[in-house]
């Protein structure tokens, strides 16, 4: 379950100070209750 893995994320995206972040979210997504991978997909979106 998703809520189990929220206290051991390693997956990050880095910005610089003069990027903007719109958006951003950790996409949990599954399938029959399966997971895809031990890693989440992190979308984010920015305004170079």
């Amino acid at each position: 379950m998703i809520s189990d893995l929220i206290d051991h994320l390693i997956d990050f995206i880095f910005v610089r100070n003069k990027v903007q972040v719109l958006k951003y979210a950790i996409l949990s997504d599954s399938w029959n209750g399966n997971m895809a991978s031990d890693h989440l997909p992190v979308f984010t979106e920015v305004k170079l």
